[in-house]
């Protein structure tokens, strides 16, 4: 929740930045450190689902590799095992969704 209250005000700048650039800049949302089916995240969209900047289908799974990946000094997109190339995947799921979304946007 104390990421949602955030939001609201990241969501506030995007708007006037918008009004007054005309537009710009496009922008979107994507939800992070999510656990599926669960209330948080079923709110979390509602609340997120109508707004002026787009809500992205594609979520960033809570994962623990991705907590510990700075502290060793690396990535998901390096580290081994299967956690981090789901990871890593959802990472790029996000990015190619944003791109298609900023494409049809510009």
């Amino acid at each position: 929740m104390i990421d949602l209250a955030s939001t609201g005000k990241i969501v506030q700048f995007v708007r006037q930045a918008k009004e007054i650039r005309g537009g710009l800049p496009i922008a979107a949302i994507y939800l992070n450190a999510v656990k599926d089916n669960t209330i948080l995240l079923r709110e979390a969209r509602e609340a997120l689902q109508s707004g002026i900047i787009p809500l992205l289908n594609t979520t960033l799974p809570d994962r623990q590799c991705i907590k510990d990946a700075p502290g060793q000094g690396s990535t998901v997109f390096r580290m081994k095992g299967e956690a981090p190339k789901a990871a890593a995947s959802a990472y790029v799921k996000i990015l190619t969704e944003a791109l298609k979304l900023f494409e049809s946007e510009s």
